[in-house]
């Protein structure tokens, strides 16, 4: 999955996303829920960095 992907999916399932102040860097909401998604577009990302970010939203 890339970065892109995961980003629509993110969007699709209610996720807030507001720019951080570095580089590619966003911070992700859901409810009082937060994580930082790191947004490298083309680049393929890791299973392990999708499951972490669900997980810090509770999200499946």
């Amino acid at each position: 999955m890339q970065y892109r992907e995961f980003k629509k999916w993110l969007l699709i399932h209610g996720v807030a996303l507001t720019n951080d102040k570095r580089g590619s860097r966003q911070l992700i909401r859901l409810g009082d829920k937060t994580s930082v998604f790191l947004n490298d577009g083309s680049k393929e990302i890791g299973t392990a960095l999708v499951n972490q970010i669900k997980k810090d939203l509770n999200s499946k």
